[in-house]
């Protein structure tokens, strides 16, 4: 081993693949909550996403310089040993390595898409969350205007007579006049809200063509 340096650090580099894999079983439970079917059921924190996701990134950036120092077998400066036994064993160690160290790859940037997953279901959530209020929103002003649709021609036409009514004050005018000059502008007001004011025209015209053909 002394005179290969990187056989005799193989140790080493199973003890950091260990402790890494422990590391990202610990951290794919904590993904797992935020980003699980009972996540939905709660409100999650995006930032608990967005600082695994940090983890996870510089953890990976790690893990590709561990590959490539198992690939080259440490870097060109690095002694070599001549023994013929000693060179198989090295090189069988740093395939084994390397294939656990790019399996650690594998799973760690995994892990980063799905905490990416995760803040992109969260935040159309969030998205949904404010379509239905401002649905909400739409409908309470919709029943406004239908109230306003009744009340504005009741007081244009109240504002006009000036209320100058016989049951309320002496006025010249009967009361019945307000009620006949309220009810068409009412009606007319109404009709809008029923019907579709671009549908008048047509409906206007079919009652129009069976009218010339009653047949």
């Amino acid at each position: 081993m002394a005179s290969d340096p990187f056989y005799a650090m193989n140790d080493l580099f199973q003890f950091v693949a260990y402790a890494e894999i422990q590391f990202l079983n610990m951290m794919e439970a904590t993904v797992a909550e935020e980003t699980g079917y009972l996540s939905l059921m709660k409100e999650s924190q995006l930032t608990n996403l967005l600082h695994s996701q940090d983890v996870f990134e510089a953890h990976a950036k790690r893990l590709r310089q561990n590959v490539e120092t198992i690939r080259f077998r440490g870097g060109p400066d690095w002694p070599r040993t001549t023994d013929t036994a000693l060179h198989q064993k090295r090189e069988a160690a740093a395939e084994s390595l390397l294939r656990d160290y790019e399996h650690l790859l594998s799973r760690t940037e995994a892990l980063s898409a799905r905490c990416q997953r995760g803040m992109d279901v969260m935040m159309n959530k969030s998205v949904l969350t404010e379509s239905k209020k401002a649905i909400d929103q739409a409908r309470v002003v919709t029943k406004l205007t239908r109230l306003a649709f009744i009340y504005i021609p009741l007081s244009f036409t109240t504002s006009i007579f000036s209320m100058n009514l016989k049951p309320i004050s002496t006025g010249s005018h009967s009361f019945w006049l307000w009620v006949v000059v309220s009810m068409p502008i009412l009606l007319a007001t109404l009709t809008p809200l029923i019907w579709n004011i671009s549908e008048i025209p047509r409906r206007a015209r079919a009652c129009w063509i069976r009218f010339l053909n009653p047949e």
